[in-house]
């Protein structure tokens, strides 16, 4: 089986080259310390982190610390510096040896053990390329309202069923539409936004394991992919809610058009929200400016329906559309905080 199959690739990233300092062992300051539990912490600043969202000190990170209550508080503070020594493209699974250029883990082995253990969340620590670069993206892409504070970033892990059945609808678009030669990534693949309910805490915390609360679509698309929700939508009649392009599944360029979905049904007053960043294959596009819920699938030749946002047409903030739950996979789960009465 290929390195692939076994490991979801990434669009390439740099890396940066900025001198950084070696890990510290969280045994450096004496006997062997009890299981670290997770909980607020506040978050240090590193010298070679060059994104400023980030970069707020009065600010608290959401990151696990080797805390305990029979800790020393300076021994406390120590390990928190530790953990954020990590190099920043260390594999988010032995979190030792430096992630492949090209995907989100070090080695076959680790893509094989990230694998067995899926789906999970993978905390990725703030200065990590791919949380910088995942992080930079929601911001930049926050078009409307007053903007959130990124409090932290996971990499959701997937099954080898789901990698390799996404894998192979990536890899027959490819096939039809060649777009390798011209220059884009396999598939027309792109990192797309989306959000939906979540009747947990999934990503607070020491919560990172999807739950089976029934009402909770969030961990049910981690744990399960978009194939219920997709069933979902096409038992919605056409003149429903949500089904301006159809039944299919929708993303968005705009991360604050993707947040106007972020439902949090346990806790309706709070501020903490969580969103997904899916890999999409866009493949070739089918663009219109008109509503149209009678869609099932996309034109022929085409493989997904963009609603293109302008002037004369019905949609304010773009979106996506793909008809088949293989073409989108759950890969990043982006925590945040909303300003203050947004």
């Amino acid at each position: 089986m290929g390195f692939s199959t076994l490991l979801s690739s990434s669009q390439r990233l740099v890396t940066h080259t900025s001198k950084r300092p070696s890990p510290v062992s969280p045994h450096a300051h004496g006997a062997p310390l009890p299981q670290p539990v997770p909980v607020w912490a506040p978050f240090y600043v590193l010298p070679f982190c060059p994104h400023t969202v980030f970069q707020d000190a009065r600010r608290y990170w959401l990151y696990p610390v080797n805390h305990h209550p029979s800790y020393p508080p300076n021994q406390q503070h120590a390990l928190s510096r530790s953990m954020l020594t990590m190099p920043s493209n260390a594999c988010p699974q032995c979190q030792r040896q430096p992630k492949h250029p090209d995907y989100r883990f070090c080695s076959v082995a680790c893509g094989q053990s990230a694998a067995r253990s899926a789906p999970e969340l993978k905390y990725l620590y703030p200065h990590h390329e791919l949380s910088v670069t995942i992080a930079t993206q929601f911001m930049r892409c926050w078009g409307i309202g007053p903007r959130p504070t990124v409090l932290a970033v996971y990499t959701i892990t997937w099954t080898e069923s789901s990698q390799r059945s996404f894998k192979q609808y990536r890899d027959a678009v490819e096939f039809r539409g060649q777009f390798k030669r011209n220059g884009f990534f396999p598939g027309n693949e792109q990192k797309r936004f989306r959000s939906t309910v979540r009747a947990c805490t999934l990503g607070e915390g020491a919560n990172v394991s999807p739950c089976y609360n029934e009402a909770c679509w969030m961990c049910e698309t981690i744990r399960c992919g978009f194939e219920p929700h997709l069933q979902r939508k096409r038992s919605v009649p056409s003149n429903g809610p949500g089904i301006r392009l159809g039944a299919g599944i929708y993303t968005s360029h705009s991360s604050s058009k993707a947040a106007q979905y972020a439902e949090n049904i346990h806790d309706p007053e709070s501020r903490i929200k969580a969103m997904l960043v899916c890999r999409v294959v866009i493949g070739t596009p089918f663009v219109t400016c008109q509503e149209d819920p009678t869609i099932r699938s996309p034109p022929l030749g085409y493989d997904c329906v963009y609603g293109e946002p302008g002037d004369h047409s019905a949609f304010r903030e773009d979106e996506y559309v793909v008809y088949n739950a293989d073409a989108i996979r759950a890969a990043y789960l982006v925590l945040y905080e909303t300003a203050p009465g947004a």
